[in-house]
């Protein structure tokens, strides 16, 4: 079932909670965005096409050791949080542990926006 106007900015307005949830957490990495690859700016690129018809520009950016980012700005990532889900919701804590150590509150707002993400991504995913 394809997603109602409604639903899909409900889903852009969840991304963006999630981005502003877990964005932190990368900024305090002793790397700042060391879990970033090419590969995942490249499964952007295409989901951003795919599920939402935009075209990413590409910046050229590098990370820290150097490397093409395709999608890597001066501060991050230029795509919009929906439009890069893979890298919305990944921690370092979270992909590792499953949970942020010593903050259940944050691990538990964490998991609530996860699976209201999940719930329209499912519903969108039947049309495909």
């Amino acid at each position: 079932m394809k997603l109602k106007a409604k639903e899909r900015k409900k889903l852009v307005e969840l991304y963006a909670q999630m981005s502003t949830h877990t964005a932190p957490e990368c900024s305090r990495c002793p790397i700042p965005y060391a879990c970033c690859e090419q590969l995942y700016c490249e499964q952007a690129i295409e989901w951003a096409k795919k599920q939402w018809g935009v075209t990413l520009k590409c910046t050229k950016g590098l990370d820290k050791h150097g490397n093409l980012l395709s999608l890597m700005g001066p501060t991050g990532c230029t795509a919009a949080p929906h439009l890069r889900p893979i890298c919305t919701v990944h921690t370092c804590e979270i992909n590792s542990l499953g949970c942020k150590r010593n903050d259940p509150e944050w691990t538990e707002r964490y998991f609530v926006l996860r699976e209201a993400i999940e719930e329209l991504e499912a519903e969108q995913a039947m049309d495909l």
